[in-house]
């Protein structure tokens, strides 16, 4: 867990970015995440320079998040023998009065062609932190951390952690961009898109323009 991980004012700018966006929409993400909204983008290593050039205001967060490989504290010495190659990043917004249940992140494992396979690390940098929302983390049935979200915190943990979301208290969303990265073959990476933009939000306004015309 590291505090002001993003300078206040690259924090600030991705705030209004995506208060301004119209990408924000009904969540990507299904189940758990069904009372939540956001956007989500699949990209590998190829899509890094796609994605600093269409999405800036997400750059602070990819260099600290992602780009600095801050899960290599997470597995000691044998780190040095892994690496990432494909990345799920999406903006969570949880209302108030919502949660989301305890699930592990598995969502490549389709598209990488395997049964299941868990990110390597999610890294979790928080925007807006209204009351509640808090961050457990489970091994297996035991609650192992209990993390309190604040702006500019970023956190990291183990990809194949049981984690949830407290509910949300009081007035306010719960604002937070999360990368899953996964350490899969090259062979596997290369089944996807270098870059994948998955927005409910921006389709609805599509459909939304072409009815008014």
């Amino acid at each position: 867990m590291r505090d002001d991980a993003v300078d206040a004012l690259s924090l600030a700018n991705l705030r209004s970015w995506l208060a301004a966006s119209d990408l924000v929409g009904a969540s990507p993400l299904m189940g758990t995440f069904g009372a939540s909204r956001g956007f989500a983008i699949t990209f590998t290593c190829a899509g890094f320079d796609e994605l600093a050039h269409r999405f800036p205001a997400l750059q602070p967060f990819v260099a600290v998040g992602v780009a600095a490989k801050p899960w290599r504290s997470l597995y000691g010495p044998l780190a040095w023998l892994r690496d990432t190659r494909a990345f799920y990043l999406n903006v969570l917004v949880v209302p108030a009065g919502a949660n989301v249940a305890r699930h592990v992140d598995a969502t490549l494992s389709p598209r990488l062609g395997t049964t299941v396979v868990t990110p390597l690390a999610v890294s979790v940098l928080y925007l807006d932190t209204p009351p509640g929302g808090v961050l457990r983390l489970w091994r297996g049935d035991r609650r192992i951390a209990e993390l309190a979200p604040k702006p500019g915190r970023l956190v990291c943990f183990r990809g194949d952690l049981g984690h949830e979301v407290a509910a949300v208290e009081g007035e306010g969303e719960r604002v937070s961009v999360v990368c899953e990265q996964y350490a899969c073959s090259r062979r596997a990476a290369a089944q996807l898109p270098p870059l994948r933009l998955d927005s409910r939000g921006h389709f609805g306004r599509v459909l939304d323009r072409l009815a008014s015309r």
